[in-house]
């Protein structure tokens, strides 16, 4: 799925849920770094995923590190800044806060998205965070798999769920590219024709 958009992924061994959460959090900052220490990476396409307890740490991430993630994708797990209620008496608690200042002006237009279906047991805490974070104008958008309980999807849901939190990149390189069309549309012939 990732490799049909170009993307490269990064996975930190030994970093599931048995591990303490600020590690984890640590381990994907750091995977982040080490690869930009190793390869060119395009800044506009880092993108954080995960499963589960590493999809609720992929969405915190994506909220409290904009200046490193630049969308998000939680499959069966999500967090967020709100405190949705259960329907039973009970809420799910907040994970995190939004930054504040040029962070939160840099969150605003990263997509985050969520793979969840009916069968899961996150279904209706997932689908209620999106909802909450689509009404305060973010990005976001929830992908229900009718069949899907806690479990991967399959590799063409989790394509097409990349391909919409890319589409934002891919749109400001659409415009850009031609807006270079257009500034080189108006070189003279003969200054094309003799670069000196």
């Amino acid at each position: 799925a990732a490799g049909a958009l170009g993307l490269a992924v990064i996975t930190p061994a030994h970093a599931g849920n048995d591990r303490p959460v600020v590690d984890r959090l640590q381990l994907a900052l750091d995977a982040v770094q080490t690869a930009t220490n190793s390869v060119w990476i395009d800044a506009d396409r880092v993108y954080i995923a995960g499963m589960s307890g590493g999809g609720r740490l992929a969405s915190m991430l994506w909220a409290g590190a904009p200046d490193v993630f630049t969308g998000a994708l939680g499959i069966v797990g999500l967090n967020s800044h709100h405190q949705i209620p259960t329907g039973k008496g009970t809420v799910w608690p907040p994970s995190h806060r939004l930054p504040a200042g040029d962070l939160a002006r840099r969150l605003r237009p990263h997509p985050i998205a969520a793979i969840t279906g009916p069968r899961d047991f996150n279904f209706v805490e997932s689908r209620q965070r999106i909802t909450q974070l689509k009404r305060e104008g973010f990005e976001a958008r929830l992908f229900d798999l009718p069949r899907l309980a806690h479990e991967m999807p399959d590799a063409g849901t989790i394509r097409d769920a990349l391909i919409w939190i890319d589409r934002p990149v891919q749109q400001q390189r659409s415009e850009a590219g031609a807006r270079a069309d257009t500034i080189l549309d108006r070189i003279p012939p003969e200054v094309l024709e003799n670069p000196e």
